[in-house]
């Protein structure tokens, strides 16, 4: 498997995904990002065992099909030291390479097959709220949880989707904090029938 792209767009979107990776955790696997690529695209996924994140790369030149597994912290180093703006990635059955310019990096290889799935984004029925919204809503709630607590729900912020409304809501026993703004829906997407906890992080 072949892929050629953008040193800036690979880099912005490897530290995107790499917010989600974990730094301690008994699942090895865990630290490493996982690259898709698959019909001109190719897709970064980070996975803590709470939180699953999947970003796509842009301007990517690529005619082939496969995934592999990049060590977070090493491809994160790489990038640090590349210069051009061209970057080439080549996986191989043992290694994957990373070429720019003169610099040839080779990393060892894992099976993409033991990381765990992330689900896709349903791009036919779905809610769409404002980003600007959505901030402001985090922003509003989430000084309320408790990172600290037992408790999961404590942890993170409270989801209730309806057809035209969002509301969060966050406690740490203490303090409580609901907000909400108006949303629409794309298609016809099922209510959830429980409202999810997000965590914090």
């Amino acid at each position: 498997m072949q892929l050629t792209c953008q040193r800036n767009s690979l880099t912005a979107a490897f530290q995107t995904v790499a917010g989600v990776v974990p730094t301690r955790t008994t699942k090895d696997i865990l630290k490493n990002v996982k690259l898709q690529v698959g019909g001109g695209k190719a897709t970064l996924i980070g996975n803590d065992s709470e939180i699953g994140m999947r970003c796509d790369v842009p301007d990517i030149e690529s005619d082939s099909r496969g995934e592999a597994l990049l060590p977070t912290s090493r491809v994160l180093a790489v990038l640090r030291e590349l210069s051009d703006d061209v970057v080439k990635l080549e996986v191989t059955a043992d290694a994957t390479w990373i070429r720019c310019g003169y610099s040839e990096f080779r990393l060892s290889a894992e099976d993409p097959a033991d990381f765990p799935e992330v689900a896709t984004f349903d791009e036919s029925d779905y809610f769409v709220v404002p980003a600007a919204a959505l901030r402001m809503m985090i922003r509003r709630t989430i000084f309320a949880t408790d990172s600290e607590s037992t408790r999961y729900a404590l942890g993170g912020i409270q989801m209730e989707l309806g057809l035209d409304r969002l509301t969060l809501a966050a406690t740490d026993s203490r303090r409580l904090a609901v907000v909400s703004c108006a949303s629409s829906v794309v298609g016809r997407p099922e209510v959830p029938a429980v409202s999810p906890v997000i965590p914090s992080k």
